[in-house]
């Protein structure tokens, strides 16, 4: 008889990508070690196992006080590199700056993939150990403003004349430096001290009495900048300009007269 021939048949194809899952290997800050305040921007890096391509925009969620901020993908450093971007905002604070835990990589369904397509594994490092951000970089978060601490004079309890120089020191809590203009110092005589100067923790207000200038009790009323001035620590936090009301007369009797 006629021999019988199998005839195959068709069916769905199932392609199998073959590769490995890249997995996460190191966070670290491409940022120099340091403190940061309030509007600096730190570049956080996190290494993969290989290369890895990404679509839409993952996010880092950061350890950052009361407000935990995020840090935004925004280029690749490497091929198996991804660079993510942190703005300090107003009251974050941080010792040592990490991420919030191990699934503080947000990258949603599927948006960091392998050359082949495959989902990496965001699992990240537990905080603090070996190779995790806080580990491998030390960011400081200060975003606390320098504040006036004291308000003093030496010159001695009394009665003074016109074109008398009464020197008067403002202490603050930490070193500040005034860039682009002036502070204007405004005194209970009706006086307008200007400095242009101010580096370090002290400001320095020279205030020479003139003829028409009066006050029972000498004391500071205000503090104010010139358009386009700032005052700010090395951490670009703005000194408050805040004063108590009783300053100098506080402590001191200086009449004006």
């Amino acid at each position: 008889g006629n021999a019988m021939l199998a005839t195959p048949v068709a069916g769905p194809l199932t392609l199998v990508k073959m590769g490995t899952t890249p997995i996460i290997s190191k966070v670290y800050s491409v940022s120099s070690n340091g403190t940061y305040g309030l509007g600096q921007t730190i570049s956080i890096a996190v290494q993969f196992s290989e290369s890895v391509s990404v679509t839409g925009i993952p996010y880092l969620q950061l350890e950052t006080g009361t407000q935990d901020q995020k840090a935004f993908y925004s280029s690749n450093l490497a091929d198996d590199t991804l660079l993510f971007t942190y703005t300090v905002s107003a009251n974050d604070i941080s010792l040592d700056l990490d991420y919030l835990d191990t699934s503080s990589l947000i990258s949603g369904l599927n948006l960091i993939n392998s050359a082949l397509g495959i989902a990496a594994n965001v699992t990240l490092p537990n905080t603090g150990a070996i190779h995790s951000l806080g580990f491998s970089s030390d960011i400081v978060i200060d975003t606390t403003s320098p504040t006036i601490v004291l308000v003093d004079t030496s010159s001695a309890d009394g009665l003074y004349g016109y074109n008398v120089l009464i020197p008067i020191q403002i202490q603050l809590s930490r070193n500040v430096k005034l860039a682009g203009g002036n502070l204007l110092v405004k005194l209970n005589s009706g006086a307008t001290v200007i400095v242009s100067e101010i580096n370090g923790s002290i400001i320095e207000v020279n205030y020479l009495t003139q003829e028409g200038e009066q006050t029972d009790d000498l004391n500071v009323v205000s503090l104010s900048l010139s358009e386009g001035a700032s005052i700010q620590d090395d951490f670009g936090n703005n000194l408050s300009l805040s004063l108590d009301s009783t300053n100098l007369s506080k402590e001191y009797e200086i009449k004006i007269a």
